[in-house]
């Protein structure tokens, strides 16, 4: 039971620590299938944005369904902005709700202890980073309309997505 877990930790951990090589100013490739996508400030000079697929299908089989995000941290201010996070266990935390909000699943570890961790945005860059969200197929319907509430450095992002049957 603790081994899938650490190996989840290890897996976001070594995530968020190529995350924190990843600024770059150029476009990242989007999916070929349509993404939803939604801005978010939560600083007068920082800008979230998360890229979801607005349809995910289920696999075969029974397995876990994966739902890629992908998010932007931009810092459209003249200053450099630095964030910082309790531990790198907080980095990355998100919900999946009903339309109401009514929780379904949820990833975040309050409990986490270790150092805190910085990130620092040069003014004008965006930071990209992804991360795959794998949820057990039980907690979700066909047809029916989900949101990802993800939090990512402390923003705060929302998007819509629907599940489908694998073809």
């Amino acid at each position: 039971m603790l081994r899938p877990a650490f190996i989840t930790a290890f897996a976001l951990a070594v995530s968020t620590a190529l995350t924190l090589l990843a600024v770059v100013s150029t476009a990242q490739a989007q999916s070929t299938t349509p993404a939803q996508t939604e801005a978010v400030q939560t600083d007068e000079f920082l800008e979230g944005r998360i890229f979801v697929d607005r349809r995910v299908r289920l696999p075969q089989g029974g397995a876990a369904a994966r739902i890629p995000v992908n998010m932007e941290l931009s810092n459209t201010g003249t200053e450099d902005i630095v964030i910082t996070a309790p531990s790198i266990c907080q980095v990355h935390n998100y919900n999946i709700v009903y339309p109401n909000n009514d929780l379904i699943a949820a990833k975040g570890d309050g409990n986490c202890t270790g150092e805190a961790v910085t990130l620092t945005i040069k003014a004008g860059e965006t930071m990209y980073a992804s991360n795959s969200l794998m949820l057990n197929r039980g907690l979700l319907e066909t047809g029916r309309r989900y949101y990802v509430i993800y939090e990512f450095w402390g923003v705060r992002m929302r998007a819509p997505f629907v599940i489908l049957e694998h073809e």
